[in-house]
């Protein structure tokens, strides 16, 4: 997410701006009807946002538990810095 607002702005009842990160999330599943959200979807700059399973909403949560987020940095209309990242996996060669 970059910020830009879009989907906030189409899908006000599925989507807010976090202050402190400055990036889209949603707060509310089934806030707005299906073809609203895919309005919204549609329109994301950098895509993405995507519709996923329950399971695979589950998982993605857990690994997004290893990212550490700039929560200074502001991509869009604030002053950008690298986001920070932490990753965590296994190689085997």
């Amino acid at each position: 997410c970059i910020g830009c607002t879009f989907c906030a702005s189409f899908s006000p009842s599925t989507f807010y701006m976090e202050e402190a990160e400055g990036r889209a999330r949603v707060f509310k599943q089934w806030g707005d009807t299906d073809d609203v959200v895919s309005s919204a979807i549609e329109t994301c700059p950098v895509d993405c946002i995507h519709y996923v399973s329950w399971d695979d909403l589950q998982r993605l949560e857990r690994e997004r538990e290893e990212i550490v987020i700039n929560r200074m940095a502001r991509l869009v209309g604030g002053d950008s810095q690298r986001l920070q990242v932490k990753v965590s996996y296994e190689t085997s060669f």
